[in-house]
C-alpha cells in the first residue's frame, strides 16, 4: 500500500504531465519518478482503486474529478510554502526541496493558519 506521500507525488506528476496535452503512460511516470516500470504499474493500480485514476486500453491514464481535486490541492500547497519560504529570503532551490517535504507533512490547520498569516503579509510587501 502506497503512503500519502508517495500517493501526492503521483498525482502531481501526473497533474503536470497532462498539462502537456498528451496523455500519461507509465513509462513517463517511472522516468519522471525514478522508479521502475512495474512499481508504476502497482502504484496506477492502487490510484485507480481508490478512484483517483482512469486506465486507458493504450496504456495510458488520466486524472479523475476526484484526483484532479487532489493534485490541484497539493499543487497549490507545494507552491505556497515555495512562495512562503521564498519570502523569507531562502534560496529558491532550497525552498522548492523543503516545500516538497512540508507539503506532505504539515496537518491542514497549521497549514491554514501558514496562509491565512503569510498570505497577508507577501501581499502587503508585494
Amino acid at each position: 500500500m502506497l503512503g500519502r506521500e508517495k500517493i501526492e507525488n503521483y498525482l502531481k506528476t501526473i497533474y503536470r504531465l497532462r498539462s502537456s496535452g498528451s496523455r500519461v503512460k507509465g513509462v513517463s511516470l517511472a522516468a519522471e519518478l525514478n522508479v521502475s516500470r512495474p512499481t508504476v504499474c502497482v502504484a496506477l493500480r492502487e490510484l485507480r482503486d481508490s478512484g483517483y485514476v482512469i486506465s486507458y486500453d493504450d496504456g495510458s491514464v488520466s486524472l479523475t474529478k476526484k484526483g484532479i481535486a487532489e493534485a490541484r490541492d497539493i499543487e497549490d500547497r507545494f507552491n505556497f510554502l515555495t512562495d512562503m519560504l521564498t519570502f523569507l529570503n531562502v534560496d529558491e532551490t532550497v525552498a522548492a526541496k523543503d516545500a516538497c517535504r512540508l507539503e506532505h507533512n504539515l496537518s491542514d490547520e497549521s497549514y491554514k493558519a501558514l496562509r491565512q498569516f503569510f498570505g497577508a503579509e507577501m501581499t502587503q510587501k508585494a
